[in-house]
């Protein structure tokens, strides 16, 4: 074997091993890795048809994202996700490789393929394990944490690195000296650094505000939306013209259940009905909780009247709980036939739900 393909050989095993210890696996790691020698094995003996052509370097590098497709097959992630993983280790690589270019020829005064694969294995052996530290820490949470629509984005900034990297070691270190090269290069990788850490910041700051904007805007207890939701919501679909029905809910009789079996039995009454409410308003409906056992129900699916009638059958199908469903008084009001701010819908809504609870006490008593 040769230098070039002891130095190829090592860098497509430092990428691959990089991959397989930051990303989640399907097999064993004895059943993974017998698999990607096979695949080595093969996409080796397809090289060979081409180690005789010029630009073998670049030939090589191309080789090694033919190793995609087994990845994909072989562990649990999308495929966007591995493709940002694999570019980011070949940059890890070929800088790497260029910063060992470029000592040797400083230290020789030209390019000993012996001497690069000392140098180079020695920077491997250090930074290896901070570059692994790093995409499974940092790197994890950018590619887990950054919204879906940009994916795509992460994907092409690393495309775009990764061929400024392509282009500086197979093209620029060719063309000024080693100590020029030499600088080129640790300046890449500090951009590189710099470019990375920068997604991990803003990714974490997008979660803390995320977490904020969740106590914000949520009940700590049920998960529901809250009362300051409601009011933003409503806002939001009244400047827009929508029209929607304000669902007004009082849970019936629920003192009694705090009085009978203790406040805790009582929190979990409240998060049944909201677990249960919220998978029946799915995609016609927001839910948010007032106060107590007070919730609102914004509403902009078809009919009401029929939506009404079958609620509460499917609370009571759905209602996960020691204690039985005791029943949910309920009154509504629309936007904008009966009022046309948030204000006299939660009022007109609550006037005829305490209405229909009065009548339903009536009825029980």
């Amino acid at each position: 074997m040769n230098t070039f393909s002891l130095i190829s050989f090592e860098i497509l095993f430092i990428n691959l091993f990089t991959t397989h210890l930051c990303v989640r696996k399907k097999y064993s790691n004895l059943l993974t890795i017998f698999w990607l020698i096979l695949c080595i094995v093969g996409i080796r003996f397809l090289g060979l048809l081409t180690s005789s052509m010029e630009g073998q370097e670049i030939i090589a590098v191309v080789r090694g994202f033919l190793f995609l497709i087994p990845l994909l097959l072989l562990y649990r992630e999308k495929w966007d996700r591995m493709v940002s993983v694999m570019l980011f280790s070949f940059m890890h690589s070929l800088l790497v490789n260029a910063i060992s270019v470029c000592i040797v020829e400083g230290l020789v005064g030209f390019v000993d393929g012996g001497l690069v694969v000392i140098v180079q294995s020695g920077i491997f052996l250090i930074s290896t394990y901070f570059v692994v530290r790093f995409i499974r820490g940092q790197f994890v949470v950018i590619l887990r944490g950054i919204p879906s629509r940009m994916e795509r984005l992460l994907i092409i900034l690393g495309v775009v690195l990764f061929f400024c990297v392509m282009w500086i070691r197979f093209s620029l270190l060719d063309q000024i000296s080693a100590q020029a090269g030499f600088v080129t290069i640790i300046l890449l990788t500090v951009i590189v650094i710099l470019v990375y850490w920068l997604l991990y910041l803003i990714v974490e700051d997008s979660k803390s505000i995320s977490a904020l904007r969740k106590l914000a805007y949520s009940d700590n207890l049920t998960g529901a939306n809250n009362r300051l939701s409601l009011f933003l919501d409503v806002d939001k679909l009244i400047e827009r013209k929508k029209s929607f029905y304000l669902i007004y809910m009082d849970l019936d009789d629920f003192k009694s259940i705090n009085d009978r079996f203790g406040h805790d039995e009582g929190d979990r009454y409240l998060t049944s009905f909201t677990r249960a409410t919220m998978d029946s308003i799915h995609g016609v409906g927001q839910f948010y909780r007032m106060s107590g056992d007070e919730f609102v129900c914004i509403f902009t699916g078809g009919n009401i009247e029929e939506f009404i009638v079958t609620f509460e059958e499917r609370i009571h199908a759905s209602f996960e709980n020691q204690i039985p469903f005791l029943g949910v008084s309920i009154g509504y009001a629309q936007y904008p036939d009966d009022c046309d701010c948030a204000e006299s819908l939660i009022k007109k809504a609550d006037t005829i739900m305490y209405g229909t609870k009065k009548l339903r006490m009536k009825e029980t008593s």
